[in-house]
């Protein structure tokens, strides 16, 4: 073993379990780590590298390799500019100048900052572990057995965290079937059947009478047309739509949260698109968006909770998805834009009550419960009285 590894690795597992660092990328093999800033202001990635190269063309093409691969993440994440902290830690200093390094092309959204650490450079490793915010412990007060035993302790507990946080995402992924997820596809495809059968869906009366959102009987007590509008749909377009929507969407959030919170998520969602429609809309409507714009919200909340988990799987572009969906809202004639924000909010608000499946937070669960109680409360008192 090398005395690079001993510090190598002593990083390494410190900046793992450190709060202010959190591990985005991994080699198999341990020889290269990406941590991200967990400071949401802080757009920067430290990159730490155990390796050796035998010319500065070799390196050089590690740089801009890692260069390419930051402004990946940058975009994946939607920042405007990102930070890249490359350190390398290597037995010996390749045929290289500092300037070839400092020069190399980089994105120019990407600052880029290398450090190359060897044995010769022992003075480097304080600085550099005291800017990090972590302590330092010399090589020179161990023997070369409590060396070698440090290593690989060290060694062990990064396969550990990294096993534990592979087993984490793992169960995030696939702890339910998606159950009711076909149960609601298959009431609103019924329900468009038998509407059709009776009169037509895109008549006015049969919504109605069938539990369409029509706010002069919800002001007369129908209180029920608050859910039953979820499994109805206003002609075959609109339930292409929304069948294909919830059923890339509601499989996905029903693996995610399993099929008890899944229930309560579509329901409450679909609830809240149906109030934010009879607060803002006073026109007749119908289907499942604000149910669907709630998997939306409850995939926000993964966001908000497992940044690492949501932007590795899902991305910004996930968010752009939901973007262009409100704008078209806005845009195109006939939708209930009101509808979608009150799914949206209400998705992520009972995402936030119920939580993920192991991981219950009662101090984020218990303050959402008391916020969606008194908004839920006040937006009907408000425009009921």
């Amino acid at each position: 073993m090398s005395r690079q590894d001993f510090y190598y690795l002593q990083l390494a597992q410190q900046l793992l379990g450190h709060s202010s660092y959190e591990l985005i990328s991994m080699k198999a093999d341990a020889s290269e780590l990406w941590f991200q800033s967990s400071h949401r202001k802080d757009k920067s990635i430290v990159r730490i590298v155990r390796r050796n190269f035998k010319s500065a063309v070799e390196q050089q093409k590690d740089v801009l390799y890692a260069l390419q691969r930051a402004e990946n993440v940058r975009k994946q994440r939607g920042k405007s500019t990102l930070t890249l902290n490359t350190i390398y830690f290597a037995d010996f200093d390749p045929f290289y100048t500092e300037q070839s390094l400092e020069s190399a092309p980089s994105p120019s959204k990407v600052n880029s900052y290398v450090e190359q650490l060897t044995a010769e450079k022992a003075s480097a490793y304080e600085p550099l572990f005291e800017r990090l915010g972590l302590t330092l412990e010399s090589a020179d007060n161990c023997s070369s057995e409590e060396e070698a035993q440090r290593i690989e302790q060290w060694k062990h507990k990064i396969v550990l965290f990294v096993q534990k946080k592979q087993s984490e995402e793992q169960q995030i992924a696939g702890y339910g079937k998606p159950i009711f997820t076909y149960i609601f596809l298959a009431l609103q495809i019924l329900m468009f059947l038998f509407l059709e059968w009776k009169s037509s869906t895109q008549n006015t009366l049969t919504l109605i009478q069938y539990g369409a959102k029509y706010n002069p009987l919800i002001m007369e007590g129908e209180w029920w047309r608050f859910f039953t509008p979820i499994i109805l749909h206003i002609g075959l377009l609109h339930l292409l739509m929304n069948s294909v929507a919830l059923y890339y969407l509601g499989t996905l959030v029903e693996r995610i949260y399993g099929s008890g919170r899944f229930v309560f998520i579509y329901i409450f969602a679909g609830f809240a698109g149906s109030l934010g429609s009879f607060i803002w809309n006073t026109s007749i409507s119908a289907g499942a968006s604000g149910a669907i714009f709630g998997c939306f919200g409850a995939l926000l909340f993964i966001a908000r909770t497992n940044p690492r988990f949501f932007f590795r799987t899902m991305g910004s572009s996930f968010i752009v998805i939901i973007v262009i969906n409100l704008i078209f809202g806005f845009v195109a004639p006939n939708v209930d834009n009101a509808g979608h924000i009150g799914g949206l909010v209400g998705g992520f608000l009972a995402a936030s009550i119920v939580s993920l499946p192991k991981q219950k937070k009662l101090y984020i669960q218990i303050p959402a419960f008391i916020c969606t109680l008194l908004l839920v409360g006040s937006l009907l008192f408000l425009w009921i009285s």
